[in-house]
């Protein structure tokens, strides 16, 4: 248990975590554009929506909860990485439609509550390690 606790404790410097998920992403947009990925769709969601950013939000959530007492600035990081990752949505796919088919895309509001979801349950995760590492 003293590994985990020295990996997990890496200070309260926040702001690199909180920027890690935004950076990420930036990342996947822009590698969707500048690959061509919008031809390969299924490899893409595959990789990036159901692989990367699920576990970004759940690392970034347990390092963030871990080190922080739970309070509204849970409630708050998750709506943004729920808002975050209905925004890379609508910024890879939506817009490539929007452009293939000449119309105008509502965002995927139904991604906010998902991606907020993964982000509490990482943030739950992370104050269950902090309370059994007190206890050790």
């Amino acid at each position: 248990m003293r590994k985990l606790h020295f990996v997990l404790d890496t200070g309260k410097n926040n702001r690199l975590k909180i920027i890690l998920y935004p950076i990420v992403c930036l990342f996947s947009i822009t590698y969707f554009w500048v690959s061509g990925q919008y031809l390969d769709a299924l490899g893409f969601t595959l990789i990036h929506f159901y692989g990367l950013h699920p576990l970004t939000i759940m690392i970034v959530s347990i390092f963030l909860s871990y080190q922080n007492e739970i309070g509204k600035w849970c409630f708050i990081f998750a709506i943004f990485c729920g808002i975050c990752l209905m925004g890379t949505e609508y910024l890879t796919f939506s817009l490539s439609n929007m452009m293939t088919f000449s119309v105008i895309n509502r965002p995927e509001l139904m991604l906010i509550p998902i991606g907020a979801a993964v982000s509490f349950f990482g943030e739950l995760l992370g104050f269950i390690v902090k309370q059994v590492i007190k206890r050790t």
